[in-house]
Protein backbone atom coordinates (compact mmCIF):
# COMPACT_ATOMS: atom_id res chain seq x y z
CA UNK A 1 0.00 0.00 0.00
CA UNK A 2 1.67 3.49 -0.88
CA UNK A 3 1.41 4.68 2.71
CA UNK A 4 4.20 2.08 3.74
CA UNK A 5 6.63 3.83 2.16
CA UNK A 6 6.99 6.03 4.98
CA UNK A 7 6.82 3.93 7.29
CA UNK A 8 10.48 3.38 9.02
CA UNK A 9 12.60 5.90 9.70
CA UNK A 10 12.97 8.93 11.72
CA UNK A 11 12.70 7.65 15.60
CA UNK A 12 15.96 5.46 15.18
CA UNK A 13 17.35 5.16 18.92
CA UNK A 14 21.16 4.58 19.64
CA UNK A 15 20.58 1.00 20.85
CA UNK A 16 18.26 -0.01 18.14
CA UNK A 17 20.51 -2.91 16.81
CA UNK A 18 21.64 -3.64 20.26
CA UNK A 19 22.10 -7.56 20.31
CA UNK A 20 22.35 -9.33 24.05
CA UNK A 21 22.55 -13.47 23.74
CA UNK A 22 23.91 -14.29 27.11
CA UNK A 23 22.96 -17.74 28.18
CA UNK A 24 19.20 -18.01 29.58
CA UNK A 25 18.98 -18.61 33.20
CA UNK A 26 16.75 -22.09 33.55
CA UNK A 27 12.96 -21.61 34.85
CA UNK A 28 12.79 -17.84 33.73
CA UNK A 29 12.79 -17.44 29.91
CA UNK A 30 9.54 -17.70 29.72
CA UNK A 31 5.78 -15.96 30.00
CA UNK A 32 6.18 -16.05 34.22
CA UNK A 33 9.80 -14.33 33.65
CA UNK A 34 7.79 -10.77 34.44
CA UNK A 35 7.82 -11.99 38.29
CA UNK A 36 11.39 -10.81 38.62
CA UNK A 37 12.95 -7.42 38.87
CA UNK A 38 12.38 -5.15 35.91
CA UNK A 39 15.93 -5.21 35.13
CA UNK A 40 16.13 -9.05 35.08
CA UNK A 41 12.86 -8.91 33.02
CA UNK A 42 14.02 -6.90 30.67
CA UNK A 43 17.38 -8.99 29.92
CA UNK A 44 15.76 -12.37 29.62
CA UNK A 45 12.93 -10.12 27.01
CA UNK A 46 16.48 -9.49 24.98
CA UNK A 47 17.47 -12.92 24.31
CA UNK A 48 13.93 -14.24 23.53
CA UNK A 49 14.24 -10.82 21.16
CA UNK A 50 17.81 -11.82 19.84
CA UNK A 51 16.39 -15.60 19.26
CA UNK A 52 13.07 -14.32 17.28
CA UNK A 53 15.57 -12.30 15.19
CA UNK A 54 17.73 -14.35 14.57
CA UNK A 55 15.11 -17.18 13.56
CA UNK A 56 13.31 -15.07 11.24
CA UNK A 57 16.10 -13.98 9.44
CA UNK A 58 16.75 -17.64 8.63
CA UNK A 59 13.32 -18.51 7.39
CA UNK A 60 12.78 -20.21 10.77
CA UNK A 61 9.69 -20.16 12.93
CA UNK A 62 10.91 -18.53 16.12
CA UNK A 63 9.71 -20.11 18.86
CA UNK A 64 6.51 -20.19 20.49
CA UNK A 65 7.86 -19.46 24.07
CA UNK A 66 9.77 -16.45 23.03
CA UNK A 67 7.05 -15.19 21.30
CA UNK A 68 4.81 -15.21 24.46
CA UNK A 69 7.27 -13.56 26.18
CA UNK A 70 7.45 -10.72 24.38
CA UNK A 71 3.53 -10.64 24.22
CA UNK A 72 3.59 -10.88 28.00
CA UNK A 73 5.64 -7.78 27.93
CA UNK A 74 3.20 -5.70 25.24
CA UNK A 75 0.59 -6.81 27.50
CA UNK A 76 2.29 -6.25 30.87
CA UNK A 77 4.84 -4.74 30.77
CA UNK A 78 3.55 -1.34 33.01
CA UNK A 79 2.97 -3.58 35.72
CA UNK A 80 6.73 -4.71 35.74
CA UNK A 81 7.55 -1.07 36.45
CA UNK A 82 9.27 -0.36 33.15
CA UNK A 83 10.44 3.11 32.73
CA UNK A 84 12.82 5.92 31.40
CA UNK A 85 15.82 3.78 29.36
CA UNK A 86 13.79 0.69 29.78
CA UNK A 87 10.70 2.08 27.71
CA UNK A 88 13.10 3.11 25.50
CA UNK A 89 14.40 -0.49 24.79
CA UNK A 90 10.88 -0.88 24.10
CA UNK A 91 10.72 1.27 21.26
CA UNK A 92 13.75 -0.61 19.91
CA UNK A 93 12.40 -4.24 20.08
CA UNK A 94 9.34 -2.89 18.14
CA UNK A 95 11.77 -1.44 15.34
CA UNK A 96 13.55 -4.74 15.36
CA UNK A 97 9.97 -6.59 15.30
CA UNK A 98 8.76 -4.37 12.21
CA UNK A 99 12.63 -5.09 10.60
CA UNK A 100 12.08 -8.61 10.70
CA UNK A 101 8.58 -8.42 9.07
CA UNK A 102 9.87 -6.18 6.13
CA UNK A 103 13.03 -9.30 5.44
CA UNK A 104 11.75 -11.87 2.17
CA UNK A 105 12.41 -14.28 4.83
CA UNK A 106 9.32 -13.42 6.47
CA UNK A 107 7.00 -15.38 3.39
CA UNK A 108 7.92 -18.63 4.56
CA UNK A 109 6.72 -18.61 7.85
CA UNK A 110 3.12 -18.95 8.48
CA UNK A 111 0.93 -16.49 8.48
CA UNK A 112 -0.92 -16.34 11.98
CA UNK A 113 2.98 -16.05 13.35
CA UNK A 114 4.01 -12.86 11.28
CA UNK A 115 0.50 -11.59 12.30
CA UNK A 116 1.59 -12.33 15.57
CA UNK A 117 5.03 -10.71 15.44
CA UNK A 118 3.20 -7.68 13.17
CA UNK A 119 0.88 -7.02 16.21
CA UNK A 120 3.69 -7.35 19.48
CA UNK A 121 5.54 -4.91 18.06
CA UNK A 122 3.02 -2.59 17.50
CA UNK A 123 1.81 -2.98 21.38
CA UNK A 124 6.05 -2.87 22.54
CA UNK A 125 6.40 0.65 20.93
CA UNK A 126 3.38 1.88 21.77
CA UNK A 127 4.53 0.87 25.42
CA UNK A 128 7.61 2.37 24.90
CA UNK A 129 6.07 5.72 23.87
CA UNK A 130 3.80 6.05 26.81
CA UNK A 131 6.78 8.83 28.49
CA UNK A 132 6.81 10.58 26.09
CA UNK A 133 5.80 14.24 25.23
CA UNK A 134 2.22 15.11 23.57
CA UNK A 135 4.19 16.64 20.38
CA UNK A 136 6.50 13.43 20.27
CA UNK A 137 3.92 11.25 21.22
CA UNK A 138 1.76 12.12 18.00
CA UNK A 139 5.21 11.48 15.47
CA UNK A 140 5.40 8.20 17.29
CA UNK A 141 1.85 7.09 16.57
CA UNK A 142 2.35 8.44 13.03
CA UNK A 143 4.92 5.47 12.84
CA UNK A 144 3.07 2.92 14.60
CA UNK A 145 -0.02 3.31 12.80
CA UNK A 146 0.71 2.15 9.40
CA UNK A 147 1.96 -1.09 11.42
CA UNK A 148 -0.97 -1.56 13.47
CA UNK A 149 -2.87 -1.87 9.81
CA UNK A 150 -0.90 -4.01 8.67
CA UNK A 151 -0.89 -6.24 11.59
CA UNK A 152 -4.98 -5.83 11.10
CA UNK A 153 -4.52 -7.40 7.42
CA UNK A 154 -1.87 -10.14 8.28
CA UNK A 155 -5.04 -11.29 10.94
CA UNK A 156 -7.17 -10.98 8.57
CA UNK A 157 -5.49 -13.34 5.84
CA UNK A 158 -4.75 -15.58 8.70
CA UNK A 159 -8.31 -15.80 9.03
CA UNK A 160 -9.03 -14.21 12.49
CA UNK A 161 -10.97 -11.42 11.80
CA UNK A 162 -12.21 -10.62 15.27
CA UNK A 163 -8.27 -9.92 15.89
CA UNK A 164 -7.85 -7.96 12.94
CA UNK A 165 -10.13 -5.49 14.08
CA UNK A 166 -8.50 -4.57 16.95
CA UNK A 167 -5.73 -4.14 15.11
CA UNK A 168 -7.55 -1.84 12.35
CA UNK A 169 -9.14 0.21 15.55
CA UNK A 170 -5.56 0.41 17.22
CA UNK A 171 -4.55 1.92 13.60
CA UNK A 172 -7.40 4.34 13.25
CA UNK A 173 -7.68 6.08 16.71
CA UNK A 174 -4.16 8.56 16.50
CA UNK A 175 -6.60 9.87 13.62
CA UNK A 176 -9.60 10.12 14.77
CA UNK A 177 -8.25 11.77 17.99
CA UNK A 178 -6.25 14.30 15.66
CA UNK A 179 -9.80 14.76 14.02
CA UNK A 180 -11.58 15.71 17.25
CA UNK A 181 -9.13 17.92 18.13
CA UNK A 182 -8.71 19.77 15.02
CA UNK A 183 -5.26 18.74 14.44
CA UNK A 184 -6.40 16.69 11.73
CA UNK A 185 -6.84 20.14 9.66
CA UNK A 186 -3.71 20.62 9.37
CA UNK A 187 -2.49 19.16 6.37
CA UNK A 188 1.02 18.23 7.68
CA UNK A 189 3.19 15.48 7.39
CA UNK A 190 2.10 13.68 10.36
CA UNK A 191 -1.68 14.74 9.93
CA UNK A 192 -1.75 13.07 6.10
CA UNK A 193 0.35 9.65 7.61
CA UNK A 194 -2.17 9.35 10.21
CA UNK A 195 -4.91 10.07 7.54
CA UNK A 196 -3.27 6.98 5.47
CA UNK A 197 -3.18 4.66 7.89
CA UNK A 198 -6.67 5.46 8.47
CA UNK A 199 -8.39 4.98 5.43
CA UNK A 200 -6.03 1.67 4.99
CA UNK A 201 -7.68 0.31 8.09
CA UNK A 202 -11.16 1.51 7.18
CA UNK A 203 -11.31 -0.19 3.63
CA UNK A 204 -9.21 -3.32 5.22
CA UNK A 205 -11.96 -3.17 8.16
CA UNK A 206 -15.16 -2.90 5.99
CA UNK A 207 -13.88 -6.36 4.06
CA UNK A 208 -13.34 -8.08 7.90
CA UNK A 209 -16.80 -6.75 8.68
CA UNK A 210 -18.73 -7.53 5.08
CA UNK A 211 -17.35 -11.32 5.79
CA UNK A 212 -18.88 -11.03 8.97
CA UNK A 213 -22.13 -10.13 7.80
CA UNK A 214 -21.71 -7.00 10.00
CA UNK A 215 -23.09 -4.87 6.64
CA UNK A 216 -24.15 -1.52 9.08
CA UNK A 217 -20.37 -1.90 10.32
CA UNK A 218 -19.15 -2.37 6.66
CA UNK A 219 -20.83 0.31 5.26
CA UNK A 220 -19.58 2.60 8.11
CA UNK A 221 -16.04 1.65 7.67
CA UNK A 222 -16.30 2.60 3.79
CA UNK A 223 -18.00 5.70 4.99
CA UNK A 224 -15.25 6.71 7.16
CA UNK A 225 -12.13 5.24 4.52
CA UNK A 226 -14.02 8.19 2.30
CA UNK A 227 -13.94 10.69 4.32
CA UNK A 228 -10.25 10.47 4.79
CA UNK A 229 -9.78 10.84 1.31
CA UNK A 230 -10.27 14.51 2.12
CA UNK A 231 -6.89 14.97 3.86
CA UNK A 232 -4.84 14.60 0.77
CA UNK A 233 -5.36 15.24 -2.87
CA UNK A 234 -2.34 12.76 -3.90
CA UNK A 235 -3.86 10.37 -1.19
CA UNK A 236 -6.91 10.68 -3.27
CA UNK A 237 -5.96 10.35 -6.50
CA UNK A 238 -3.73 7.15 -5.25
CA UNK A 239 -6.90 5.67 -3.42
CA UNK A 240 -10.28 6.34 -4.77
CA UNK A 241 -9.47 3.28 -7.44
CA UNK A 242 -9.39 0.85 -4.23
CA UNK A 243 -12.26 2.72 -2.67
CA UNK A 244 -14.34 2.34 -5.81
CA UNK A 245 -13.46 -1.26 -6.75
CA UNK A 246 -14.64 -1.86 -3.00
CA UNK A 247 -17.75 -0.39 -3.19
CA UNK A 248 -18.43 -1.98 -6.60
CA UNK A 249 -18.00 -5.61 -5.01
CA UNK A 250 -19.63 -5.33 -2.47
CA UNK A 251 -22.53 -3.66 -3.65
CA UNK A 252 -22.34 -6.37 -6.68
CA UNK A 253 -22.67 -8.81 -4.32
CA UNK A 254 -25.80 -7.41 -2.03
CA UNK A 255 -27.61 -7.29 -5.04
CA UNK A 256 -26.35 -10.71 -6.47
CA UNK A 257 -28.04 -11.80 -2.41
CA UNK A 258 -31.42 -9.64 -3.50
CA UNK A 259 -30.14 -6.75 -0.84
CA UNK A 260 -30.53 -4.23 -3.83
CA UNK A 261 -31.19 -1.28 -0.88
CA UNK A 262 -27.78 -2.27 0.14
CA UNK A 263 -26.31 -2.00 -2.93
CA UNK A 264 -28.19 1.35 -3.83
CA UNK A 265 -26.19 2.79 -0.55
CA UNK A 266 -22.79 1.65 -1.54
CA UNK A 267 -23.00 2.83 -5.39
CA UNK A 268 -24.57 6.49 -4.21
CA UNK A 269 -21.57 6.41 -1.55
CA UNK A 270 -19.45 6.05 -4.34
CA UNK A 271 -20.62 8.54 -6.40
CA UNK A 272 -20.25 11.10 -3.98
CA UNK A 273 -16.58 9.63 -3.46
CA UNK A 274 -15.64 10.86 -7.14
CA UNK A 275 -14.38 14.28 -7.67
CA UNK A 276 -16.73 16.98 -9.51
CA UNK A 277 -13.78 17.59 -12.06
CA UNK A 278 -11.01 15.12 -13.50
CA UNK A 279 -7.62 15.57 -11.79
CA UNK A 280 -5.56 15.66 -14.35
CA UNK A 281 -2.75 13.68 -12.28
CA UNK A 282 -5.90 11.12 -11.31
CA UNK A 283 -5.37 7.80 -12.35
CA UNK A 284 -9.39 7.11 -12.89
CA UNK A 285 -11.66 8.56 -15.54
CA UNK A 286 -14.03 9.97 -13.48
CA UNK A 287 -16.41 10.21 -16.52
CA UNK A 288 -16.44 6.26 -17.66
CA UNK A 289 -16.51 5.67 -13.87
CA UNK A 290 -19.55 8.08 -13.09
CA UNK A 291 -21.27 6.64 -15.96
CA UNK A 292 -20.89 2.80 -14.63
CA UNK A 293 -21.89 3.46 -11.16
CA UNK A 294 -24.79 5.17 -12.75
CA UNK A 295 -26.17 2.51 -14.99
CA UNK A 296 -25.63 0.37 -12.15
CA UNK A 297 -27.58 2.49 -10.29
CA UNK A 298 -30.56 2.58 -12.56
CA UNK A 299 -30.39 -1.51 -12.85
CA UNK A 300 -30.77 -1.42 -8.94
CA UNK A 301 -33.95 1.01 -9.24
CA UNK A 302 -35.42 -0.92 -11.78
CA UNK A 303 -35.46 -4.48 -9.03
CA UNK A 304 -37.32 -2.09 -6.91
CA UNK A 305 -39.86 -1.36 -9.40
CA UNK A 306 -39.55 2.26 -8.99
CA UNK A 307 -39.14 3.20 -12.71
CA UNK A 308 -38.85 7.22 -12.37
CA UNK A 309 -35.50 6.67 -10.43
CA UNK A 310 -33.77 4.32 -12.77
CA UNK A 311 -34.57 5.68 -15.85
CA UNK A 312 -33.46 9.16 -14.59
CA UNK A 313 -30.19 7.35 -14.05
CA UNK A 314 -30.04 5.97 -17.00
CA UNK A 315 -30.48 9.14 -18.98
CA UNK A 316 -28.07 11.03 -17.42
CA UNK A 317 -25.40 7.89 -17.82
CA UNK A 318 -26.29 8.40 -21.11
CA UNK A 319 -25.68 12.27 -21.51
CA UNK A 320 -22.49 11.62 -19.48
CA UNK A 321 -21.47 8.84 -21.55
CA UNK A 322 -19.07 10.41 -24.69
CA UNK A 323 -20.70 10.58 -27.87
CA UNK A 324 -20.76 7.03 -29.87
CA UNK A 325 -18.63 5.55 -27.14
CA UNK A 326 -19.15 1.95 -25.50
CA UNK A 327 -20.62 3.53 -22.52
CA UNK A 328 -23.00 5.56 -24.40
CA UNK A 329 -24.02 2.10 -26.20
CA UNK A 330 -24.47 0.32 -22.40
CA UNK A 331 -26.33 2.79 -21.13
CA UNK A 332 -28.79 2.98 -23.83
CA UNK A 333 -29.09 -0.77 -23.43
CA UNK A 334 -30.03 -0.40 -19.77
CA UNK A 335 -32.78 2.37 -20.68
CA UNK A 336 -34.32 0.20 -23.35
CA UNK A 337 -34.11 -3.13 -20.75
CA UNK A 338 -35.47 -0.58 -18.15
CA UNK A 339 -38.80 0.75 -20.42
CA UNK A 340 -39.22 -2.86 -21.53
CA UNK A 341 -39.90 -4.11 -17.95
CA UNK A 342 -41.61 -0.88 -17.23
CA UNK A 343 -44.13 -1.69 -20.10
CA UNK A 344 -44.47 -5.25 -19.67
CA UNK A 345 -47.30 -6.48 -22.24
CA UNK A 346 -47.05 -3.51 -24.47
CA UNK A 347 -49.88 -4.18 -27.13
CA UNK A 348 -49.58 -4.88 -30.83
CA UNK A 349 -49.73 -0.69 -31.62
CA UNK A 350 -49.21 0.38 -28.21
CA UNK A 351 -45.62 0.58 -27.49
CA UNK A 352 -43.75 3.43 -25.52
CA UNK A 353 -42.86 6.23 -28.47
CA UNK A 354 -39.60 6.40 -25.72
CA UNK A 355 -38.54 2.70 -26.15
CA UNK A 356 -39.01 2.86 -29.43
CA UNK A 357 -37.01 5.71 -30.23
CA UNK A 358 -34.19 4.04 -27.71
CA UNK A 359 -34.33 0.97 -29.75
CA UNK A 360 -33.50 2.20 -33.02
CA UNK A 361 -30.69 4.80 -31.06
CA UNK A 362 -29.19 1.31 -29.86
CA UNK A 363 -29.12 0.13 -33.38
CA UNK A 364 -27.74 2.34 -35.33
CA UNK A 365 -24.95 3.13 -32.33
CA UNK A 366 -21.46 2.44 -34.05
CA UNK A 367 -19.82 1.49 -30.71
CA UNK A 368 -23.07 -0.95 -30.12
CA UNK A 369 -21.83 -4.78 -30.65
CA UNK A 370 -24.04 -6.91 -33.02
CA UNK A 371 -24.15 -9.34 -30.56
CA UNK A 372 -25.33 -7.30 -28.05
CA UNK A 373 -28.50 -5.56 -30.31
CA UNK A 374 -29.26 -9.08 -31.30
CA UNK A 375 -29.90 -9.97 -27.84
CA UNK A 376 -31.62 -6.55 -26.94
CA UNK A 377 -34.36 -7.98 -30.43
CA UNK A 378 -34.65 -11.32 -28.56
CA UNK A 379 -35.49 -9.54 -25.13
CA UNK A 380 -37.94 -7.67 -26.90
CA UNK A 381 -39.33 -10.59 -28.66
CA UNK A 382 -40.04 -12.03 -24.87
CA UNK A 383 -41.65 -8.80 -24.13
CA UNK A 384 -43.90 -9.10 -27.03
CA UNK A 385 -43.02 -6.35 -28.64
CA UNK A 386 -44.77 -6.04 -32.33
CA UNK A 387 -42.87 -8.15 -35.17
CA UNK A 388 -43.21 -5.04 -37.25
CA UNK A 389 -41.30 -3.07 -34.48
CA UNK A 390 -38.88 -6.12 -33.92
CA UNK A 391 -38.36 -5.80 -37.80
CA UNK A 392 -37.52 -3.09 -37.96
CA UNK A 393 -34.94 -2.39 -35.67
CA UNK A 394 -33.53 -5.37 -36.99
CA UNK A 395 -33.45 -3.21 -40.26
CA UNK A 396 -31.45 -0.17 -39.07
CA UNK A 397 -28.89 -2.55 -37.46
CA UNK A 398 -28.52 -4.19 -40.74
CA UNK A 399 -27.77 -1.06 -42.41
CA UNK A 400 -25.13 -0.29 -40.19
CA UNK A 401 -23.17 -3.49 -40.36
CA UNK A 402 -23.85 -3.83 -44.39
CA UNK A 403 -20.53 -3.88 -45.04
CA UNK A 404 -19.69 -6.97 -42.39
CA UNK A 405 -20.96 -10.26 -44.70
CA UNK A 406 -21.26 -12.72 -40.86
CA UNK A 407 -22.66 -9.64 -38.99
CA UNK A 408 -25.90 -9.92 -42.10
CA UNK A 409 -26.12 -13.37 -41.92
CA UNK A 410 -26.91 -13.13 -37.91
CA UNK A 411 -29.32 -10.14 -38.86
CA UNK A 412 -30.63 -12.58 -41.55
CA UNK A 413 -31.38 -15.58 -39.51
CA UNK A 414 -33.51 -14.00 -36.75
CA UNK A 415 -35.41 -12.12 -39.33
CA UNK A 416 -36.15 -15.30 -41.10
CA UNK A 417 -36.74 -16.31 -37.59
CA UNK A 418 -39.25 -13.86 -36.33
CA UNK A 419 -41.13 -14.11 -40.24
CA UNK A 420 -41.77 -17.58 -39.88
CA UNK A 421 -42.71 -17.76 -36.59
CA UNK A 422 -45.37 -14.99 -37.78
CA UNK A 423 -46.34 -16.84 -40.60
CA UNK A 424 -46.83 -20.17 -37.94
CA UNK A 425 -49.58 -18.03 -36.09
CA UNK A 426 -51.42 -16.68 -39.14
CA UNK A 427 -51.96 -19.30 -41.16
CA UNK A 428 -55.49 -19.87 -40.25
CA UNK A 429 -55.82 -16.09 -39.91
CA UNK A 430 -57.82 -13.61 -42.43
CA UNK A 431 -56.43 -12.84 -46.01
CA UNK A 432 -55.02 -9.36 -45.30
CA UNK A 433 -52.98 -10.38 -42.61
CA UNK A 434 -51.94 -13.37 -44.73
CA UNK A 435 -50.89 -11.52 -47.47
CA UNK A 436 -48.95 -9.21 -44.95
CA UNK A 437 -46.36 -12.57 -43.40
CA UNK A 438 -46.46 -13.48 -47.49
CA UNK A 439 -44.63 -10.05 -47.96
CA UNK A 440 -42.33 -10.45 -45.22
CA UNK A 441 -40.91 -13.48 -46.20
CA UNK A 442 -40.41 -12.75 -49.71
CA UNK A 443 -38.50 -9.96 -48.47
CA UNK A 444 -36.73 -12.17 -46.38
CA UNK A 445 -36.13 -14.34 -49.04
CA UNK A 446 -34.35 -11.22 -51.59
CA UNK A 447 -32.28 -10.04 -48.82
CA UNK A 448 -31.24 -13.85 -48.53
CA UNK A 449 -30.19 -14.27 -52.62
CA UNK A 450 -28.48 -10.61 -52.53
CA UNK A 451 -26.68 -11.95 -49.23
CA UNK A 452 -25.94 -15.19 -51.28
CA UNK A 453 -24.15 -13.24 -54.19
CA UNK A 454 -22.40 -10.74 -51.69
CA UNK A 455 -20.90 -13.89 -49.82
CA UNK A 456 -19.95 -15.79 -53.45
CA UNK A 457 -18.07 -12.46 -54.45
CA UNK A 458 -16.33 -12.13 -51.35
CA UNK A 459 -15.34 -15.46 -51.15
CA UNK A 460 -14.35 -15.30 -55.01
CA UNK A 461 -12.12 -12.43 -54.24
CA UNK A 462 -10.13 -14.21 -51.56
CA UNK A 463 -9.34 -16.95 -54.01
Amino acid sequence: PPFVVRVCAACARSDIRSRMAAPAKDGVDGPDALGMAPAEALAVAKRSMFRIEESCLSGREPSDVDLAQLEELGHNGRRAGLSGKDLIVLCSFGHRLWHVCAAESISSLPVPTEARLRQVACELFSLGCTGSQVGAQLDEQAICAPHWALAGRAWALAGDDTAALRCFTAASQPWEAACASAAGTDRDSRSIRLAEAAFQAYFWASRAHFRQDAFDKSFGAVSKARDTLEASPDMRRVASSELLALCHEQASTHRAAGRVGRSIELLTLALTALPEKQDPKGTIPMVTTRVRLLRHLATCYAQLRDWELATAHAREAIELGPEESSEQAGSLQALLYILCEQQAEPAALDVDPAGRSVAFDLMKHSAASVKDCLGMCSHLRQRKWPPSLVLACLAELGGRVSEDVGAQCEVFRLRLEIVVHAAEAMLQSAEAEAFLVDSRLREVIDDAAQLIMVAGEASAGLR
